[in-house]
């Protein structure tokens, strides 16, 4: 039923790490597959084995409500009786909510194919995708290729030519950079890509290749520069993938608060404006079992939640849970209600000051250009922060007069600022 490369009889594209005793696989086809969890027919390319055994399978649904609650029961949690409604509640057609009930919910686990190839189009003279940029694709230089580029690249596939169009100046060369195809059965990706000083996580980008050896990267110029965690974004991007892959400091927050805020992000339901949204108590309870061994008290929790909403960098609403346990954002009727706290990323046009500075970064990117120091995503790819990372984020916090523990948080690694050419 199951080989190292294939499952239910389809090849594997991508193996996710092993979380709780599970791990994820994505399939280079749709299947059909009983989920042993809620007992229902699911059809998917993303299939969960739990304990190893490939009988023993889970649909997206319940490994995302496992992962979120940590918890292995045979079955969706039953939904509670509602208790009566406020009149304005009654005007949404929604329950009223116990504020603190400690709702089991499941969430829809997203994101595994983001960075992938989509909307792929083969002619006899081109091959052309669409993508999203991830963290994992700037931390290792790389991109995805679709299977119908791997099929046409030969065994010993030699080096392709990469050209970026951004739309801005000096970031643009014909000549391009080389990197190295990579191909594993059916999937591949491109090695050694150098991107453009002005690429962030969550990036739309347009690829073609020309079935030669050139690549064409190109990226949708927003109208207005946008600034966004203090980052300035100046193309087309996905707020969902921004809000995963990016981990801001804010000189504003505790480590504690941090280390809240980067659970919310990395777990949270997210909506198509990269608002993210947990119950409270989903998030305390999520965040204890993510941090490391200096873990703060629930107390600690509990007080960061508290300054994040005074300060509203966090906000309460209210969301709500249908029969199959999932949460479900803004709420809809019919559901069990429950409040839930909201990351609210607010982009804000880009002043033309902050503008002159990007651009004075860029004006001379093509031999090299400034990178800020950042937090960048790496758990979900089964990795770990090195030494190095760890050393130099502890030295930088310090350094920045920055409140509470000095560790890197679990899950990331640590970007110095730097210099970098194309």
């Amino acid at each position: 039923m199951a080989t190292d490369n294939t499952l239910l009889d389809r090849k594997i594209v991508k193996r996710s790490p092993v979380r709780s005793g599970m791990q994820q696989f994505l399939l280079d086809s749709p299947v059909s597959f009983l989920c042993v969890r809620c007992e229902q027919t699911k059809k998917s390319r993303r299939v969960t084995v739990r304990g190893g055994h490939s009988t023993d399978l889970l649909c997206n649904g319940c490994y995302g409500w496992l992962q979120a609650n940590g918890d292995d029961t045979p079955a969706a949690p039953p939904i509670p009786p509602t208790p009566p409604a406020p009149a304005a509640a009654e005007a949404r057609g929604l329950p009223a909510a116990v504020p603190n009930a400690d709702v089991q919910v499941r969430i829809e686990t997203e994101g595994e194919e983001w960075g992938l190839p989509r909307n792929v189009t083969e002619t006899g003279l081109s091959v052309d995708w669409h993508f999203t940029v991830r963290s994992e694709h700037l931390a290792e230089r790389s991109c995805a290729v679709p299977s119908e580029m791997v099929r046409r690249l030969p065994g010993a596939a030699p080096p392709v030519t990469v050209v970026f169009f951004t739309g801005l100046r000096n970031l643009d060369t014909m000549e391009g950079t080389k990197a190295q195809p990579e191909i594993k059965g059916t999937s591949g990706r491109l090695s050694g890509v150098e991107w453009p000083a002005c690429t962030v996580p969550g990036v739309r980008v347009k690829a073609r290749w020309d079935m030669r050896e050139k690549v064409r990267l190109s990226f949708e110029r927003l109208k207005e520069p946008l600034m966004l965690g203090g980052t300035l974004i100046r193309h087309v991007y996905d707020p969902k993938v921004f809000t995963r892959d990016i981990g801001a400091l804010d000189p504003r927050n505790s480590h504690t608060e941090m280390i809240v805020l980067l659970t919310l992000r990395e777990l949270g339901l997210l909506d198509e404006r990269g608002h993210a949204v947990l119950p409270k108590e989903a998030l305390i309870r999520n965040t204890l079992r993510r941090s490391g061994p200096d873990k703060p008290s629930r107390k600690a929790l509990e007080t960061a939640v508290a300054k994040l909403l005074s300060r509203g960098e966090l906000t309460r609403r209210m969301g709500s849970v249908n029969r199959a346990g999932y949460l479900r954002y803004p709420a809809l009727p019919g559901g069990q209600p429950v409040e839930i706290l909201v990351y609210a990323p607010a982009p804000r046009l880009a002043t033309k000051a902050e503008i002159k500075a990007d651009d004075a970064r860029l004006g001379h990117a093509v031999n090299a250009h400034s990178v800020a120091g950042h937090l960048m995503r790496i758990g979900h790819l089964g990795k770990e922060a090195s030494p190095a990372a760890k050393d130099a984020y502890r030295q930088d916090h310090i350094r920045a007069g920055l409140i509470g523990s000095h560790e890197l948080p679990r899950g990331y690694t640590y970007v110095r600022p730097h210099d970098r050419g194309l």
